[in-house]
């Protein structure tokens, strides 16, 4: 997936008012939705976005960056509380 169309994936799901771009690079883009820093980028080997939350110096995994990573790539929140692939 190129830059351009995770910037305009972020625009579309979140909409362009909601969201900031904090850098747009060939490999990442750093977002701010809220009051969260979230950083995506596409894993070439599991085909898919990975996002992760800016926690003050590291970005991480957590529940946040879960929620926005399964947004990003069409997934729903089961009865078991995990991410899947929508029906």
């Amino acid at each position: 997936m190129q830059t351009h169309e995770i910037v305009n994936l972020i625009v579309q799901k979140f909409g362009g008012n909601r969201v900031e771009f904090d850098l747009v690079s060939e490999a990442v883009v750093d977002f701010v939705l809220g009051h969260n820093l979230y950083r995506v980028c596409w894993n070439f080997t599991m085909k898919r976005l990975v996002v992760r939350k800016n926690d003050g110096e590291v970005f991480v995994t957590d529940n946040y960056s879960r929620w926005v990573e399964g947004i990003l790539n069409n997934l729903v929140r089961n009865d078991a509380g995990e991410m899947v692939p929508r029906c």
